[in-house]
């Protein structure tokens, strides 16, 4: 066997491969959308049924040591995937000009229909009253499926 014919035939095999492949893949399904997009039809209909109520997500405890602060929330997850919460940050300010802001701890992994506590850590001014709290920042940061969503506000 001569080089060329060798390199010929090194080229074409991954064309080869990818199109024995589809024509597998396109074989065993049942229609051209189920081969193109699997199940997203199926669980974006799943996704669009998900009900939030009062008793999704709340407020688990707060413990305040000095400036710092620790703020606990339970989830309990209403979806049949899993969602990585990769982040959390909310910055706020007082009237009177002091800064400050609450990060998630670390990502929480929430597997379908599991309840999770997110721990959010940070620094308060001293003297803070609720009516003198204004929200400068908020973001949501959340991996499904791997794709991440963030949300800002």
């Amino acid at each position: 066997m001569g080089e060329t014919t060798l390199k010929l035939m090194l080229w074409t095999l991954p064309w080869l491969i990818l199109v024995l492949g589809i024509g597998y893949g396109f074989s065993q399904s049942e229609d051209i959308e189920h081969f193109l997009l699997g199940n997203m039809p199926v669980m974006l209909k799943d996704f669009s049924e998900i009900k939030f109520s009062e008793k999704t997500f709340g407020l688990k405890g707060v413990e305040i040591t000095g400036k710092s602060v620790v703020t606990e929330f339970y989830f309990a997850s209403p979806f049949p995937f899993p969602v990585k919460i990769k982040e959390v940050l909310i910055k706020g300010e007082t009237k009177s000009g002091d800064e400050f802001e609450l990060k998630l701890e670390k990502e929480v992994l929430i597997r379908p229909y599991e309840n999770s506590t997110l721990t959010l850590r940070g620094n308060l001014p001293r003297h803070l009253p609720e009516s003198d709290v204004k929200l400068k920042d908020a973001r949501v940061s959340v991996e499904i499926f791997g794709i991440l969503v963030e949300v800002e506000g």
